[in-house]
């Protein structure tokens, strides 16, 4: 089990709290997975250089194109996933976000000239299930087939789940997104877990929410019975399906996941 050392740092602060490597090298597996989910602009180097995991698997919203293209060229094992941002961004279209650092049609003219990361969310879109890159991306390991998705496996039928999908309600007009201002839906966990079920996952992680957050549900017990879980880590448990959010790079929110021991633990990085 994964256990702190020292002064304890929340997920979701954004001050503070510099990685303890301990921590991480107390995960006994040889397959480390470092999850980082909506960057917006800010690059991963540092914490990869800290961290050095086995594998880093990102969940899109890069907003910078040079940014994808940087994660791209990574000499590493790497999973590879896009965003809602970056797909609209490919698309040449406007996205409507308090985490934007320009204007929409800056970002689109920046795309429109990055050839390279354009194509590469343009293909990714296309392929549902991957193992790289993709919609969505399904490992099979210990744990069951863990999927990696950016949104969730379901939304509203105009919008692609993968990439839009929420566990969470929207949020409140001109509030802070962080924390306790988020309100779940219960509706939408419930029909996240119906389709993990129906499509044998074991485990979802996933990013877009901006909030961190663990919902488990024992497999012998109707979706309704879900429960959201207080730890931040910790090992998941035999006979339950799990969904993870793991929160926004943008702020140092990040998860590490050993596929194989099923250990987890949600972190901050501040550099």
């Amino acid at each position: 089990m994964l256990r702190a050392r020292g002064r304890e740092q929340a997920p979701w602060s954004g001050t503070g709290g510099s990685f303890d490597k301990r921590i991480y090298e107390a995960m006994t597996s040889a397959m480390r997975n470092l999850v980082l989910s909506d960057l917006h602009g800010r690059s991963p180097r540092k914490i990869l250089e800290d961290i050095s995991p086995d594998r880093a698997i990102f969940l899109g919203d890069y907003d910078e194109p040079q940014l994808l293209e940087e994660i791209l060229d990574l000499d590493m094992d790497k999973i590879v996933l896009i965003g809602n941002h970056d797909h609209a961004w490919a698309q040449g279209e406007e996205v409507v976000s308090m985490d934007l650092c320009r204007t929409p049609q800056d970002y689109i003219e920046q795309w429109a000239q990055c050839s390279r990361a354009r194509r590469f969310v343009q293909a990714s879109a296309k392929t549902r299930v991957g193992r790289k890159k993709g919609l969505r991306v399904t490992r099979r390991t210990t744990a069951g087939t863990v999927v990696y998705v950016h949104g969730a496996l379901v939304s509203r039928p105009d919008q692609i789940p993968e990439l839009w999908g929420r566990v969470i309600d929207e949020y409140l007009t001109g509030q802070d997104l962080k924390g306790n201002l988020w309100k779940i839906s219960p509706a939408r966990v419930r029909a996240n877990f119906r389709e993990m079920r129906q499509n044998a996952y074991s485990v979802m992680i996933r990013g877009h929410d901006h909030s961190v957050f663990v919902f488990s549900l024992i497999d012998a017990r109707g979706v309704e019975e879900f429960r959201q879980e207080a730890r931040t880590e910790g090992q998941l448990e035999d006979g339950k399906r799990y969904i993870l959010s793991v929160g926004d790079f943008k702020d140092g929110n990040y998860l590490l996941f050993d596929d194989e021991t099923r250990e987890f633990a949600f972190r901050n990085f501040d550099d």
